[in-house]
């Protein structure tokens, strides 16, 4: 039952990342004002705006994660072999981590802020509690 409510708080909140990335695949700043606004806070640097095909494809991504997470924890049937979607839980998982433990590293010193502060006190905190998470959720179903 515990990892089937950290499922649903987990698939809630990829969701929502990924609506947000779908958002601004069709070309939408939300909830900065401009493209300054939104690379100083969402990419920490003062480069062009990502493709939006990226931030598009990176929203559907983050969709289908929140729903693998769902459907892993309440021990739904998935097509193909189950050792396939265990390796693709755990590799999910490592990327969280890893994101979130490189948000602390020196590669950000450089980062304009707004990202800098968001990154250290939201973005990376956030990807760590998801692959924490996510590690529950994958340990709690293991045969």
């Amino acid at each position: 039952m515990l990892s089937r409510n950290i499922a649903i708080v987990v698939t809630m909140l990829l969701v929502m990342i990924g609506l947000l990335h779908v958002v601004w695949g069709f070309g939408s700043f939300w909830p900065a004002n401009d493209a300054e606004q939104f690379m100083s806070t969402f990419v920490g640097d003062p480069g062009p705006v990502p493709p939006q095909l990226l931030s598009l494809l990176f929203g559907l991504i983050f969709m289908a994660m929140g729903v693998m997470f769902s459907l892993w924890a309440w021990e739904k049937e998935l097509p193909g072999p189950r050792k396939l979607w265990q390796i693709l839980m755990i590799a999910i998982v490592s990327i969280f981590a890893l994101r979130g433990l490189a948000g602390y590293l020196p590669v950000f010193a450089g980062s304009l802020d707004p990202f800098m502060t968001l990154n250290r006190q939201l973005y990376s905190p956030l990807c760590i509690i998801i692959a924490l998470a996510g590690t529950i959720i994958l340990v709690r179903r293991q045969p």
